[in-house]
């Protein structure tokens, strides 16, 4: 629990750094964020926890770039 904590902290970081991006970068970065959060979600309403999880541990990991 305590490592998917810090794995937040760590994309909330690293999406402050979005803001940096030139507008066309955000809106890129944007819709990518979006599709991930959709493709999550698709996976807790079909009820594959281990999919849901694999993909939030990816998206967390991820680079904000």
């Amino acid at each position: 629990m305590l490592e998917l904590i810090a794995l937040v902290f760590l994309r909330l970081s690293r999406i402050y750094q979005i803001e940096r991006l030139a507008i066309g970068g955000q809106e890129q970065t944007q819709e990518g964020v979006l599709r991930t959060h959709e493709a999550i979600a698709a996976a807790i309403e079909a009820g594959d926890s281990d999919l849901a999880r694999d993909r939030m541990r990816r998206h967390l990991e991820a680079p904000a770039t």
